[in-house]
């Protein structure tokens, strides 16, 4: 989607259109149950079957999970419960008990909402931090992509594969919670690093009156 604002507006407008309005018909016959009563048990695939298998109608456990982190952070709300396990199982549990819930898939369970994650960790400042850290990089990126516009397209091209990566990350993180995994963290940081590198390299160039790519 993000790539699709590189095309003519006639173009890329419509091609917006149609991948939200699939997006939102797609995510609304998911979490209503819809496709999940059609075609339960018909893919061999676990990926699929995941999918096909989301429903909020259904399922409670990943809305418990929510409710949960949105508990703890309303009782700490500046300074979080710090990243212990044990903090947030504490919510969890005594939440799962007062609703009768039993069927956690396996112990210790995380909000799965890196969001939620982040601002019981560290309360509401904290996750302003953790947006603060990714916008300012996309906007950096964009800051660089304006002025460098035309002339050099394989660093514009590399910032607009950071943006959308980045934009794809802070999307995924309303259902996962694994920012704090090292191997997702070290991925998003290197992102980051590289988008400063291509920036200041670019104004570099731009100082020094280079106006061609090497």
């Amino acid at each position: 989607m993000v790539l699709a604002l590189r095309l003519p507006r006639r173009i890329a407008f419509p091609l917006i259109g149609v991948a939200l309005a699939l997006f939102v018909t797609m995510a609304t016959l998911m979490a209503t149950g819809w496709v999940k009563e059609r075609f339960e048990g018909r893919f061999e695939s676990v990926l699929v079957r995941r999918l096909v298998e989301t429903s909020l109608a259904t399922q409670k456990e990943r809305p418990l999970l929510w409710r949960a982190a949105l508990r703890g952070v309303a009782d700490a709300p500046f300074f979080g419960h710090g990243f212990s396990r044990e903090a947030y199982d504490l919510y969890r549990d005594k939440l799962a008990k007062e609703e009768g819930f039993t069927g956690f898939t396996y112990p210790h369970l995380r909000p799965h909402n890196q969001f939620l994650r982040v601002a019981f960790a560290m309360g509401v400042p904290g996750l302003a931090v953790f947006l603060w850290m990714f916008g300012a990089v996309m906007v950096w990126n964009g800051i660089w992509l304006y002025r460098a516009s035309g002339l050099f397209p394989f660093e514009a091209g590399l910032l607009w594969g950071i943006n959308a990566a980045l934009a794809g990350s802070l999307a995924s993180s309303f259902t996962l919670g694994q920012f704090f995994d090292s191997e997702v963290q070290t991925n998003i940081l290197m992102w980051m690093g590289l988008a400063f590198s291509v920036g200041i390299g670019l104004r570099r160039r731009l100082n020094e009156g280079i106006l061609v790519a090497d």
